[in-house]
C-alpha cells in the first residue's frame, strides 16, 4: 500500500485545506469542503487507504484548533476501519503522534 501524502504547508486556510485534501484523496466534485463532509468521504474510502500528513506544524499554525479537528477526523476514521492508516510526521520526520503522547505523559 503506497501512502498518500498530505502536505500541511498547502493548508493555509480552511478552504485551502479542504481543496488540498479533496484533490489528493480524489474526493468527488460534490465534496462539501467542511469537517462533516470530510468525515463522510473518509468513511466511504477504501479500507486500504494510508494517509501521511507531513508538515503538520505549518497546518496547525495556520488553522489552529480547526487543523487539530482535521487530524482528529483522520485518526478516528483510521481507528474504525481495518487496514486504513494515518500518520502525522513532523518536519524532522518524527511521528508527530508519538511526540504528542510523550508530551502528555510529561505533563501528568
Amino acid at each position: 500500500m503506497t501512502p498518500v501524502i498530505l502536505d500541511g504547508r498547502e493548508m493555509t486556510s480552511r478552504e485551502a485545506a479542504h481543496r488540498h485534501i479533496a484533490s489528493v484523496l480524489g474526493f468527488p466534485e460534490w465534496y462539501g469542503g467542511n469537517l462533516d463532509a470530510l468525515a463522510d468521504c473518509l468513511w466511504e474510502t477504501d479500507g486500504n487507504l494510508c494517509v501521511v500528513l507531513t508538515e503538520p506544524e505549518a497546518m496547525l499554525e495556520a488553522l489552529g484548533g480547526y487543523g487539530q479537528k482535521i487530524i482528529d477526523i483522520f485518526r478516528e476514521n483510521a481507528s474504525h476501519k481495518g487496514g486504513c492508516g494515518f500518520a502525522v510526521c513532523g518536519t524532522d520526520g518524527a511521528d508527530f503522534a508519538a511526540e504528542e503522547e510523550k508530551e502528555k505523559e510529561n505533563n501528568n
